[in-house]
């Protein structure tokens, strides 16, 4: 999704998002499902000002037991964006009639999937000898180790 300089002006306006890089992987695996974002957008002077504010869904593992999950979460990132001849010492910069959206909608992404994420606040993951998931079954690896140190 492009915004041309031409309709960005003093006046805040919005315009919904798209073209969303639904089966993207970000963060750690993570794949976007669905979104619902907005960019509210002005220009104050050659400063272009760009609010991406929404929801979105996304699809990862657990972090303890490797479990598939889905999670639910909003945010909110701000953006300047500068003329490109205003030098090196800005993060964002645009250049010719428009600006290209979709590097700022993966960073919205980027920076607003949690890491890390568990299936359960509570969730016990996975034995790491035996590789039983903890949450569904109990394992004696923990015993059998302290009886073989017992007995050295």
């Amino acid at each position: 999704m492009k915004l041309y300089l031409s309709e960005i002006t003093d006046t805040v306006k919005e315009k919904k998002i798209e073209d969303v890089p639904a089966g993207e992987s970000f963060n750690y695996g993570a794949t976007i499902k669905k979104s619902d974002v907005t960019a509210t957008f002005y220009r104050a002077g050659e400063t272009v000002s760009l609010l991406l504010k929404g929801g979105f869904e996304f699809e990862t593992q657990c972090a303890r037991c490797a479990a598939d999950i889905a999670v639910e979460t909003d945010a909110s990132e701000e953006f300047y964006l500068f003329p490109e001849d205003k030098g090196d010492g800005v993060d964002y910069h645009y250049s010719g009639d428009h600006i290209d959206l979709a590097p700022f909608l993966n960073e919205f992404f980027v920076m607003n999937i949690p890491d890390p994420v568990f299936c359960d606040e509570n969730c016990k993951g996975v034995c790491s000898i035996c590789g039983i998931d903890l949450n569904d079954h109990d394992c004696n690896c923990e015993s059998k180790i302290s009886q073989v140190l017992e007995e050295d």
